[in-house]
């Protein structure tokens, strides 16, 4: 819960249930994208009233429209494909197990109120955005996020391992909830695979934090 003293808002419920239900991973027939984001606009405007755009010293941020969590994402596609393939010489479909354990799978989760943070892509290209050509094609100059609690990603990680082999790291659950407008320009987010390593600029995209107040987003009522 969060309380202004002179009670300007409050939020007395930041966990959002998300039991098991069918989930594919391959999306349409004969192909397979080997990435899973789960949905959470509905549930998430549900909790949270947020400003339609957040203005900082950086810029005009955008809410997005569609919120969800990458299970599965750019990070470990190739990783799955891999794997997919050499399985499939041996005439199995690890698209099966993936599957069966998307939809077996509890992802509720908390939302961390103190972990909201604008993300800095030190390697934003604008050019490469509005052309749509390269590495950074898609990817946005600064975003703000909001860290999650998902237990079921730690299970999902977990079985990747155990059942296929596939290491899939330590994923940073967050929800992207704006996104800096630049014009034509405007990337679609910043992926982050292993945010340690990306803010000592290990791999891309090299990135950099700055910590915001929950309260700089939220529609505030008298």
């Amino acid at each position: 819960m969060i309380k202004e003293q002179e009670s300007a808002y409050q939020l007395d419920n930041t966990s959002i249930q998300i039991g098991p239900s069918e989930r594919k991973i391959n999306m349409g027939e004969g192909w397979n994208d080997f990435t899973y984001i789960l949905p959470v606009t509905e549930a998430l405007n549900r909790v949270l009233q947020l400003r339609d755009e957040i203005r900082l010293s950086e810029g005009i941020f955008l809410r997005k429209n569609e919120l969800h969590i990458t299970l599965l994402g750019l990070g470990t596609k190739e990783l799955i494909r891999t794997e997919f393939e050499k399985k499939a010489e041996q005439g199995v479909d690890i698209m099966v197990a993936i599957n069966k354990m998307l939809s077996e799978l509890d992802f509720s989760f908390d939302l961390d109120l103190n972990s909201v943070k604008m993300v800095h892509n030190l390697d934003y290209d604008p050019e490469a955005v509005r052309t749509k050509k390269g590495r950074a094609a898609f990817e946005s100059e600064d975003t703000i996020i909001m860290d999650v609690n998902m237990p079921g990603l730690k299970i999902l990680c977990d079985r990747f391992q155990k059942e296929l082999g596939i290491d899939l790291g330590t994923p940073a659950s967050h929800i992207t909830l704006y996104i800096k407008d630049n014009g034509d320009a405007t990337g679609l987010g910043i992926g982050i695979h292993d945010l340690a390593r990306q803010i000592k600029g290990e791999i891309h995209p090299h990135i950099e934090l700055k910590p915001l107040q929950v309260k700089e987003l939220l529609k505030i009522n008298p």
